[in-house]
């Protein structure tokens, strides 16, 4: 059974705001923030979203209203650095909300150093895993922090660019960013299989 994290009655009074911010790199991230934490920065017309705000009202039990904060403008400041080039690790505070093995899985993506990639394969054997390739891409599709939590660094074991939440030109793009390049010379072959990342 899965174990959720414990919530006091008076962070649950607290709402969590949710806010758009538009990208350069084409559609929007909904960013949320709970009791001064950043707990969402997700696609809006991403494959996954209603699950990954489902699952936030489920963990926090709170109502959701559409509202900034000092989260979250914070975190839209760290995005517009990001795309400016920056590449500086975030200094906000991020809430996982999810099961042990995605927490492990989630903060392991944060090590992923900005221009590096990373496999399943690999990230399963820095979980301790080395077999759990595929639940480890389980737990990256259900990454609710896109860019911020940098899913988009893990690619396939033959260096194909598998899914992306945002989509895949979306996930090209921001390699390419980070490696200075443009898309047409990504070092990476294309995918046309639909794998979470």
């Amino acid at each position: 059974m899965r174990k959720r994290p414990q919530i006091t009655t008076s962070e649950a009074i607290e709402p969590i705001y949710i806010s758009e911010k538009r990208l350069p790199c084409g559609g929007a991230l909904t960013l949320g923030s709970w009791n001064n934490r950043l707990v969402v920065a997700d696609w809006i017309d991403g494959w996954h979203h209603s699950t990954i705000m489902n699952r936030l009202q489920k963990y926090t039990k709170a109502s959701v209203v559409k509202s900034t904060s000092k989260v979250i403008e914070t975190a839209s400041d760290w995005l517009d650095a990001y795309f400016e080039g920056s590449k500086e690790a975030p200094d906000f505070d991020l809430l996982f909300l999810g099961t042990d093995f995605q927490k492990r899985v989630w903060q392991l993506l944060l090590e992923i150093p900005y221009g590096e990639t990373i496999t399943y394969g690999e990230l399963a054997q820095k979980a301790g895993t080395p077999k759990a390739a595929r639940a480890i891409g389980v737990a990256i599709g259900d990454n609710p922090f896109s860019i911020i939590v940098p899913c988009h660094r893990v690619i396939g074991k033959d260096k194909s660019l598998t899914g992306y939440g945002g989509g895949f030109d979306v996930k090209k793009y921001l390699l390419a960013h980070e490696l200075g390049t443009d898309i047409e010379n990504l070092p990476f072959s294309d995918c046309s299989r639909r794998t979470v990342g």
